[in-house]
């Protein structure tokens, strides 16, 4: 099988926090795919497509196209919102024979040689395999059905789940004045530069609060870390620090932006750490990372919408 392209730059950057549905992540997320080979057809901006890819950081040793007999692979897996297993072929899981998957995306921009897409559930890197154009005629299926617990995950996709994103106006705040800063540096800058900081400030907004919506947890991390400390990455230069309060809550403790690397240093305790969390070389879900952004204090009182 040979790879037509591969995400090189997108919301997402590790397993842990990206959604697992695409159309769940909003429109503020988004992938930029970068094709190897000449497309003979070329989508038009706001259409939808099928994204194949496969799952590259898949820790199944089995789960490997072109293993031997798909060897050390259960023939069942933990569907997230439920704890009793199911057969693999009846879920989305990464972990199955041969680790394909496919997403639905909205087409955003399109350049030579390069796709922008939107509602992905894709972290940089991930190879492409083939882009399909979605026909409604073909995939909307009216009389579909589905079996009982299939339609009980279904209808908590968007759950009723709280997040408290009240440490998010200072980092707002923080950034406007940056931006402001920036735009006073530079001669003849009009207001337009201003803006496109403002809109993408509050597309950042956006892709977090919809990505804490989801509550990335599994059944048994819900059990085990009920009112857990997590952090990951998004857009390449920002990590979200967050903590769980119970089954139905999340509070977002702090942003850490890149650009500000003393605030970084800060809350990691070492120029290092910071470093290799920003280069991806340690998880956000590392001993050593968890172990310091639990002690962050809890600033979130009421339940900011953006």
């Amino acid at each position: 099988m040979s790879i037509v392209g591969y995400v090189y730059d997108g919301s997402f950057y590790e397993k842990w926090g990206t959604p697992r549905q695409g159309l769940c992540s909003g429109e503020a997320s988004y992938a930029s795919i970068k094709l190897l080979e000449t497309l003979g057809w070329v989508p038009n901006r706001g259409e939808a497509v099928l994204v194949l890819f496969l799952f590259h950081l898949n820790t199944s040793k089995g789960a490997i196209i072109g293993g031997q007999n798909f060897a050390k692979l259960n023939s069942q897996v933990t569907v997230p919102k439920l704890v009793e297993k199911r057969a693999v072929f009846a879920t989305r899981t990464p972990h199955r024979p041969n680790p394909i998957g496919l997403s639905i995306c909205f087409v955003v921009d399109v350049c030579p040689g390069a796709l922008l897409v939107s509602n992905v559930d894709i972290v940089v890197g991930t190879p492409i395999v083939a882009i399909y154009p979605y026909q409604v005629g073909y995939h909307n299926l009216q009389n579909a059905h589905f079996p009982n617990w299939l339609t009980n995950v279904l209808d908590n996709v968007t759950p009723n789940f709280d997040v408290c994103v009240e440490c998010l106006s200072t980092w707002t705040k923080a950034n406007h004045t940056r931006n402001e800063t920036d735009v006073q540096a530079k001669t003849n800058t009009d207001d337009q530069t201003s803006n496109e900081s403002g809109s993408a400030i509050s597309e950042t907004l956006k892709l977090i609060y919809q990505t804490m919506k989801q509550d990335a947890r599994s059944a048994r991390s819900k059990t085990v870390h009920p009112n857990g400390t997590f952090c990951h990455t998004i857009n390449g230069n920002l990590v979200v620090i967050y903590r769980y309060r119970g089954t139905d809550a999340v509070c977002i403790l702090d942003v850490v932006d890149w650009n500000d690397r003393d605030h970084a240093i800060q809350i990691f305790g070492s120029a290092d750490l910071a470093d290799r969390i920003y280069q991806g070389r340690t998880s956000g879900r590392a001993p050593e990372v968890l172990d310091r952004i639990k002690t962050l204090p809890l600033r979130c009182r009421h339940n900011l919408t953006p």
